[in-house]
């Protein structure tokens, strides 16, 4: 059994903060119409399968006075493991613990599914499982139509389950029927094979190749020493070559050789060598620089000499001076400035005699360095004649090699040839004898598969004979009058149970299939038959919660699953007082199966000793709801 514990929520119709705790027994939940009493249970359906048995869209669902999404949490217990589920608009998503394990999905719908194949049942199922008001189940007592009763069969019994499974079957035996024709197509092909065998053999005997690969060696042998010789002639040719041009420029060269002596013979050496004059000329440079800065400077002086004199006073003190003291100085600055240039020109007359000298040294390592490089240069005399003769020759033995080399490159194309066609033909030959060879060893296994088949077909011919009886048995109108007859049996046993609790037996229902096929139901009081609309109110009412409870019972057994919840919403409206007496005598039966037993109605009914608890609903001022418990037993 699935014991529910805990229900929170947050947000959720008009509640606020919902907090209700499910405990065995039964209890009373008592209120005004539109106290949101029926939403405690909403609640529940909401959390667990993401849907209500009202159709109440999401924007209904969430609170309209706050404004706020909702969030609604379960716990609860099957077996030994324990279960804790978390439905938040806040969050967007579904959370499921299992024994304070984390076992949420990704996804949305498959956290739904989850939970569902952890309660075991479907949202129409569990809602039948855990409330009902007064509008349940009347579908299987409407006496103007069999549409309902057959639906609430269907659902409970899963017929559309056992329908897929006739299908699959049906699938089946038509997949056996189809190998008869599969077996036919795979023998012609057979036959087929074996003709085309026979014409397709092909034996021919392999090419020798190894003498051709010998004459191939021998060619490539004879052409490498041929090259060799060919290359050798060609270098003795270069050689050659060069000897001819440099004999040709012989007489050119030592003409331009004899030039450049006699130019060297007519310069003389300068007394004094190239270092010593570049010396020489570099002591001269920097006494030539250094008297023309002070030059520079004396003209310097000498001009502010001049500008002193005219005003009379010292351009360094700007005391007073005569006239005569600045006649003495300019003549002194002057002969200093005179006698420099005079030094000057010796310097500028030393410098070209020096500069002279280095540049004849210059002209005369050059032809040195010119002479030295022509002699070096210049070739060996030989006679002409004789190398053109060795050249005639060389060129005469180089033609006859290539014209040998020509001859030995077309055999060796002759036999190479020779060699490809060998080589071609025996891979034909051996590709034919692979090819043979898979034949042979593909119909082997052709015939096995031919025999393995032909087993098959038989042993499907036998499972085909067998599904077809089991169609013939089980078809739509076979398997469903069994399977709806021992329900409506174990229905009609439960009801009597129920029925005498609730009036001592007197009333009885049953359920049977009519001649047409449908499900249909008699209602008799001591005997006596009557039609339900002839039934008064009261009456009708006791009928219809004699069937509630029955179908409940039922369904906990088919579907394999129960609940400790059942809420019974607003059924006492039509009892009287021995018909709510009975109704307490019901659920006194159920409290001993553990269940936790809540009544919703507008208020406290009699004989209120009989509840465990009650918890009242009350609307406050803001438009919200608060449920809290009023009584203990």
């Amino acid at each position: 059994m699935i014991v529910f514990q805990t229900l929170k929520a947050q947000d959720c119709f008009s509640y606020t903060n919902l907090e209700f705790n499910f405990q065995t027994g039964l209890h009373s939940i008592s209120g005004m119409n539109g106290s949101s009493k029926t939403s405690i249970f909403l609640v529940l359906q909401q959390c667990l399968y993401n849907k209500n048995a009202k159709g109440c869209k999401i924007e209904d669902v969430n609170n309209k006075i706050t404004g706020k999404p909702y969030e609604i949490e379960v716990t609860f217990t099957k077996g030994a493991n324990a279960y804790h589920i978390v439905n938040s608009k806040k969050k967007g998503c579904i959370e499921i613990y299992h024994n304070g394990v984390d076992i949420s999905l990704k996804r949305i719908p498959d956290n739904l599914k989850l939970i569902e194949e952890i309660l075991e049942c479907d949202f129409q199922t569990f809602c039948d499982l855990t409330y009902q008001s007064k509008e349940s189940t009347l579908n299987l007592l409407d006496s103007s139509t069999n549409k309902g009763r057959s639906e609430f069969a269907n659902r409970t019994l899963k017929l559309a389950e056992l329908d897929q499974q006739l299908g699959r079957m049906d699938a089946y035996r038509k997949e056996l029927e189809g190998k008869r024709g599969t077996i036919a197509l795979l023998s012609e092909s057979l036959e087929t094979l074996k003709a085309s065998l026979s014409s397709e053999a092909c034996e021919m005997a392999p090419l020798p190749t190894a003498e051709l690969q010998g004459r191939m060696k021998v060619f490539s042998e004879l052409l490498e020493d041929w090259q060799g010789r060919k290359v050798r002639i060609e270098a003795d040719l270069g050689r050659l070559q060069t000897d001819l041009s440099r004999s040709a420029n012989y007489a050119q060269q030592m003409l331009h050789l004899k030039g450049k002596q006699d130019e060297l013979a007519l310069l003389s050496a300068p007394d004094k060598d190239l270092a010593e004059c570049r010396d020489q000329l570099s002591r001269i440079q920097q006494a030539e620089s250094k008297r023309t800065t002070m030059v520079a400077l004396w003209n310097k002086e000498l001009e502010m000499l001049k500008k002193a004199a005219a005003t009379g006073k010292c351009h360094a003190c700007g005391h007073e001076v005569e006239a005569k003291q600045f006649d003495v100085q300019v003549t002194q600055i002057q002969t200093h400035i005179a006698e420099a240039n005079e030094f000057l020109e010796r310097c500028k007359s030393g410098g070209v005699k020096y500069a002279s000298r280095i540049n004849t040294w210059e002209e005369i390592h050059r032809l040195e360095q010119e002479i030295a490089r022509l002699t070096n240069a210049v070739p060996y005399e030989c006679d002409a004649e004789a190398l053109k003769q060795e050249e005639s020759r060389l060129q005469y033995e180089l033609r006859q090699v290539q014209d040998e080399i020509s001859g030995l490159k077309a055999e060796q194309q002759e036999v190479q040839a020779k060699y490809d066609e060998a080589i071609k033909h025996n891979a034909t030959v051996a590709a034919v004898k692979d090819l043979n060879a898979n034949i042979r060893e593909n119909n082997a296994k052709l015939h096995i598969q031919i025999d393995q088949h032909a087993q098959q077909l038989a042993d499907s011919e036998r499972r085909l004979d067998l599904l077809k009886s089991w169609v013939g048995i089980l078809g739509p109108k076979g398997y469903r009058t069994v399977m709806v007859n021992r329900f409506l049996q174990s229905l009609n046993k439960t009801m009597s149970t129920y029925a005498r609790l609730m009036c001592d037996g007197r009333i009885k229902c049953l359920f049977f299939i009519n001649e047409a096929g449908e499900i249909d139901f008699s209602i008799t009081d001591d005997a006596k038959a009557m039609d339900i609309v002839l039934w008064s109110g009261g009456e009708t009412a006791r009928i219809k919660i004699v069937c509630l409870f029955a179908v409940l019972e039922l369904l906990e057994v088919t579907g394999a699953t129960s609940f400790n919840v059942l809420c019974l919403d607003e059924i006492f409206d039509a009892l009287d007082q021995d018909g709510k007496a009975g109704l307490f005598n019901v659920l006194e039966y159920l409290k001993g199966k553990n269940k936790a037993l809540y009544t919703i109605a507008h208020s406290e009914l009699a004989l209120d000793l009989v509840y465990d608890s009650v918890i009242a609903a009350e609307k406050l001022n803001d438009g919200t709801t608060r449920v809290f418990q009023c009584t203990t037993r």
